[in-house]
């Protein structure tokens, strides 16, 4: 059958294994016996690879490369179930093809050695580790922390041994919970308000337990994290670490950066990217003052030379209308009360956009369905904020509050009983 020379991959090669005939005897041939067992395992991998084509579920357990210069992922062109047998033989990237295949081989000849292959054996410990997946993708609380485990490059292997004391027996789920909440600790140690800009590495993964766990300890609800999409996104460009409040302000005595908050500011009232002119349908949305500020702002943006003092009095006027923004050191611009996690997509096309901008942005990609992570959104609606004073501008004490809900958070998880006296 396979006479266009094409390689079969090591599941196909698995699946003959259990499916030759030549190990049942020759009276478990002849009573149809083979044809049930066939049938039986042919329709349980099916079972397997229909869950595993799920992207919530396969996501959950698989990390997609995330350097974009990385071959295909393997498991694109091939059977998902194959990547179930890589984990049970302890394949890693640098083992030569076939790897697999030959491990489940020795298998069954060390079966055959014994007395005869037993096909029951070797296939219940085939699905009953697909099911220890499964069960830790059903339970929501297993979910989140191993799913933020994976997501942060922990090995599914190594989380399986975590199941087994050192000699060997199965430990309580209460003593597994303990045993991920201690690597999950290991993962952000430290002071969290001392994180900052410099190290982006480490934010991004104290911001990324922050979301999962804000959804998590919801116990009302049983919205999950959405690890699938979060990885589908570190698949293509990944996340970036993102300043809320710019860290540099446009120089609008530079004629390009004058002409780039000209246009975010077009943008932030007309909600239209690159306007050249201003349309009947743009005009109704507007306020008179708004048209007028938009009809300026456009004659500023296709004038070859501009008038500084008038443009000047514009750029008052409009910064004003969103109210005077307290100064921010550069060590609280830089820290992560100031920073929050954005589809490095999306990130590099807010370039420095100023706050009310980038609030937008961001509420109009949630609204067309863009994966936005719900503390980022939260950040931008200013939900952390004990004081409202203004949806517009993001102060030091946003950011201070900010911080302040990361570390509550984080108390809760680590230490309830502490949180509880709170």
């Amino acid at each position: 059958l396979n006479v266009g020379k094409i390689r079969l991959t090591d599941a196909e090669l698995i699946k003959a294994l259990f499916l030759r005939k030549s190990i049942f005897t020759q009276e478990e041939q002849e009573s149809g016996l083979v044809y049930m067992k066939h049938l039986k395992i042919a329709s349980e991998w099916n079972m397997i690879e229909n869950k595993l084509q799920k992207d919530e579920f396969w996501y959950f357990i698989y990390n997609p490369p995330k350097d974009s210069q990385d071959k295909k992922p393997i498991y694109e062109d091939r059977p998902r179930i194959e990547y179930i047998f890589d984990l049970m033989s302890g394949k890693s990237n640098n083992k030569k093809d076939q790897f697999t295949f030959q491990y489940f081989e020795q298998k069954f000849e060390a079966d055959k050695d014994v007395s005869r292959i037993d096909i029951d054996k070797r296939w219940l410990k085939v699905k009953q580790y697909f099911q220890r997946l499964e069960d830790w993708f059903e339970n929501r609380e297993l979910y989140h922390l191993i799913g933020f485990l994976i997501a942060t490059d922990l090995k599914i292997t190594t989380i399986v041994e975590f199941l087994k004391d050192e000699k060997g027996k199965y430990i309580s789920k209460s003593n597994f919970l303990k045993v991920l909440k201690a690597k999950i600790k290991d993962k952000v140690k430290g002071d969290i308000n001392a994180l900052s800009y410099k190290k982006k590495s480490k934010v991004r993964t104290v911001l990324l337990l922050f979301n999962v766990l804000t959804l998590n300890q919801n116990k009302s609800s049983d919205t999950r994290f959405p690890f699938y999409l979060y990885k589908k996104v570190n698949k293509e460009k990944g996340f970036d670490v993102e300043h809320v409040r710019s860290q540099t302000p446009l120089d609008i005595k530079n004629a390009d950066k004058r002409k780039q908050w000209i246009k975010q500011i077009l943008e932030y009232y007309t909600e239209e990217i690159g306007i050249k002119k201003l349309t009947p349908e743009i005009s109704e949305r507007l306020d008179t003052e708004e048209e007028e500020k938009v009809k300026q702002l456009l004659t500023f943006l296709n004038e070859k030379s501009v008038d500084e003092i008038e443009f000047q009095i514009l750029y008052d006027s409009i910064m004003s209308a969103f109210g005077k923004e307290e100064e921010m050191e550069e060590m609280v611009v830089h820290n992560i009360g100031n920073l929050a996690l954005l589809n490095a997509t999306i990130n590099r096309s807010y370039g420095n956009a100023i706050f009310p901008l980038k609030r937008k942005r961001i509420l109009k990609d949630v609204k067309d369905g863009i994966f936005v992570p719900l503390c980022t959104q939260n950040v931008f609606m200013k939900t952390y904020s004990t004081k409202l004073s203004s949806i517009v501008k993001w102060q030091p004490q946003d950011a201070k509050d900010y911080v302040s809900v990361i570390e509550k958070t984080f108390n809760k998880f680590f230490n309830p009983k502490e949180s509880k006296n709170d």
